[in-house]
């Protein structure tokens, strides 16, 4: 699994069919979007398959009708392990994957050198955080040298609201910074 996308209005995403090849080249071929915050131009054009049919979907309807937060993550490319991953239920919300990893390129999230990847796994501690962190089980697949992040865009696209990109595996994505984006008032619980 790569990427999550929680949006209101399933219901209006526009979603095409993988053989439909003229809609996707026309989709493709389009001018570059105009009056979109920087990020989201560098990726509203690019393609996506929506889970679990399959369909391609164009990345610039996540926020025709509503701000969207899109989350990022770090290994899992591939159209297989996905089902084990949304019958967990860790995330409420549409997902989607970038196979091509299109919009992770574009984003501009840091995919670490073979070297950077083995220095890492010396650390005391990194095999079980990876392995089961917060519940979720890694299972092995996908590129490990590839890193997530969080990215909000506006409603219509117009405003880059918050950009994360993790520059290590184990960083995490600061709540307190997403739910002040949308504007949403977060306390923090105390044990």
């Amino acid at each position: 699994m790569d990427m999550c996308c929680f949006k209101k209005g399933a219901d209006k995403v526009v979603t095409m069919s993988e053989g439909d090849s003229k809609v996707l080249s026309i989709v493709r071929n389009r001018s570059p979007p105009v009056g979109l915050s920087p990020e989201a131009s560098l990726i509203a054009r690019m393609m996506v398959n929506k889970l679990p049919d399959m369909q391609w979907v164009p990345v610039e309807s996540f926020w025709e009708d509503s701000p969207v937060v899109m989350l990022y993550f770090r290994i899992g490319f591939e159209a297989n392990g996905w089902e084990d991953f949304m019958q967990q239920k860790f995330f409420a919300g549409e997902h989607y994957l970038d196979t091509q990893r299109s919009t992770y390129a574009a984003l501009e999230l840091p995919y670490m050198s073979t070297l950077q990847l083995g220095a890492l796994f010396l650390k005391p501690g990194l095999w079980k955080a990876l392995l089961k962190k917060d519940g979720i089980s890694n299972q092995g697949g996908g590129d490990p040298k590839q890193n997530g992040g969080c990215l909000i865009i506006s409603r219509g696209g117009k405003k880059t609201m918050w950009i994360f990109r993790e520059q290590k595996p184990y960083d995490s994505y600061p709540t307190q910074s997403i739910t002040s984006a949308l504007g949403i008032e977060y306390k923090e619980e105390k044990e």
